[in-house]
C-alpha cells in the first residue's frame, strides 16, 4: 500500500465512524462496532507510520489536495 491510499483509507473509514451511530443506532448486531472502527484506524495510521519511515513524504495529516 502507499501513502496516498492509506491516508484516504483512514479518512474514509473515520467518516464511516462517524456516521455509524446514526445509521444503525437501532441495529442491536451492530452495537460493538465502535471499538472494532478504532482498532483498524489505530493499525492504518502505524502502517502509515512505518511507511514514513522507510520513505519520508508528505505528513499523515496532510491535506494537501493538488
Amino acid at each position: 500500500m502507499d501513502r496516498y491510499y492509506l491516508i484516504d483509507a483512514i479518512k474514509r473509514i473515520e467518516l464511516e465512524r462517524e456516521a455509524h451511530d446514526e445509521k444503525f443506532a437501532a441495529n442491536e448486531v451492530h452495537k460493538n462496532c465502535l471499538p472494532r472502527f478504532d482498532s483498524v484506524i489505530e493499525k492504518l495510521k502505524l502502517e502509515l507510520a512505518k511507511l514514513s519511515e522507510i520513505s519520508p513524504g508528505p505528513a499523515a495529516g496532510s491535506s494537501n489536495n493538488a
